[in-house]
C-alpha cells in the first residue's frame, strides 16, 4: 500500500516474471510504453493493451511513471515517495507449459506425418492472417517466392540486404553463420531495428523446434544469441527473452498454436502480435516463420 492509501493491485494488473530486483533509471517514453534500464536489464511499464510479457509491468495508467527513477524490491515497486507492493497472483507466467527443449517425453511432437502436416497448416494459416493483416510492411516480403527484388528507394535496399543475408543464414554452417548474423543486426530504423527482430523471431523458432525434436540445439541458439547482441538495450532483452524461450502474452498464444496445444483465437493474437511498436511485431513474426519452415521442408524431403 503506497502512502495515499492505494493497494498495488489497483495500479499493479500484471508483473513480468523476469523483473529483477534494483535501481533502474529512465531509457524511453512512448504513448504505449516507458522504458527503464538497470544498465543490464530492462524494465517497461505498458498500458493494458500492449499485454503481460517477461519485463512488462501491465498498469492502470502511465502517468505515474513519468516522474523518474523506479526501485524494485522482493515485495515492492518505488516510485518516488511512493510504493506499491507487488501481487504474487498477478505475476505473469512467461514459459510455455512444455518445460524446455530436449526433453524426454515428446510423444505429442514430431512422431507422425499428421502432425507435421497440422504443424504445416498452422504456420500457414498464421502467415495469412499476418499478411493480410499488416501487408504493407516490408519484412513481409522475405516470406514470398520472388517477392524480393533489387530496389532503388532506402527500404527496398535494405531489405534486399537483409534478405541475402536471412537467407544465406538459413542455409549456412561453420564460419559464415557469424558472417551473415553481422549483416542482419542492427540493420534497419526504429526503436529495435528490424535485422535484430528477425534475429530474435529465428531464435524463438529454434526453441519452438527443440521442443518438437526433443534436442535444444543450444550450440546453433547460443551462437546466433551471442552474435546477434550489440548496444541497442531494448533489442538485447527481446534476444535474450527468445534464446531462453520465454515469450510474452501474444507471442506464447501463438507458440500453443504452433505446438498444437491450444487453437485459441489465432486472428486475434496475430492482430496483437502486428500492434507491437511500428513493425517490430511483424519482424519478429517474419524470422519465426522462415526458421520454422526449415523444420518444415526437412520433413516433406524426408517423406518425398
Amino acid at each position: 500500500m503506497n502512502q495515499s492509501g492505494e493497494r498495488g493491485d489497483e495500479f499493479i494488473l500484471s508483473w513480468g516474471d523476469l523483473i529483477e530486483n534494483g535501481d533502474y533509471s529512465l531509457l524511453s517514453r512512448f504513448e504505449k510504453a516507458v522504458n527503464f534500464h538497470n544498465g543490464d536489464r530492462l524494465l517497461s511499464f505498458v498500458v493494458p493493451r500492449a499485454r503481460a510479457g517477461p519485463v512488462n509491468v501491465v498498469v492502470t495508467s502511465l502517468g505515474k511513471v513519468f516522474r523518474g527513477d523506479i526501485t524494485v524490491t522482493k515485495d515492492y515497486l518505488i516510485l518516488g515517495d511512493e510504493q506499491y507492493q507487488i501481487n504474487p497472483g498477478f505475476i505473469y507466467n512467461s514459459r510455455l507449459e512444455y518445460n524446455s527443449p530436449g526433453r524426454t517425453d515428446r510423444s505429442d511432437f514430431g512422431g507422425s506425418e499428421d502432425y507435421w502436416k497440422r504443424l504445416y497448416e498452422r504456420l500457414t494459416i498464421f502467415q495469412s492472417y499476418l499478411e493480410d493483416i499488416a501487408g504493407e510492411i516490408p519484412t513481409l516480403s522475405l516470406l514470398s517466392p520472388g517477392g524480393l527484388h533489387e530496389g532503388g528507394t532506402f527500404h527496398e535496399q535494405l531489405i534486399g540486404i537483409l534478405g541475402k543475408n536471412v537467407s544465406g543464414l538459413l542455409n549456412s554452417r561453420g564460419r559464415e553463420i557469424g558472417e551473415h548474423i553481422e549483416g542482419i543486426k542492427g540493420l534497419g530504423v526504429g526503436l529495435t531495428p528490424s535485422g535484430d527482430d528477425v534475429l530474435a523471431g529465428m531464435l524463438m523458432a529454434l526453441y519452438i523446434r527443440g521442443i518438437i525434436n526433443g534436442s535444444d540445439l543450444g550450440d546453433l541458439r547460443c551462437r546466433i544469441f551471442r552474435g546477434s547482441r550489440g548496444n541497442n538495450p531494448i533489442s538485447n532483452e527481446f534476444l535474450y527473452h527468445a534464446y531462453k524461450g520465454r515469450f510474452n502474452q501474444p507471442f506464447k498464444e501463438l507458440m500453443n498454436f504452433i505446438l498444437g496445444i491450444d487453437r485459441g483465437e489465432i486472428y486475434n493474437t496475430t492482430r496483437a502480435i502486428t500492434s507491437h511498436g511500428s513493425s517490430s511485431g511483424v519482424d519478429v513474426a517474419v524470422g519465426f516463420i522462415l526458421m520454422m519452415r526449415c523444420e518444415v521442408e526437412k520433413w516433406n524431403t524426408a517423406v518425398r
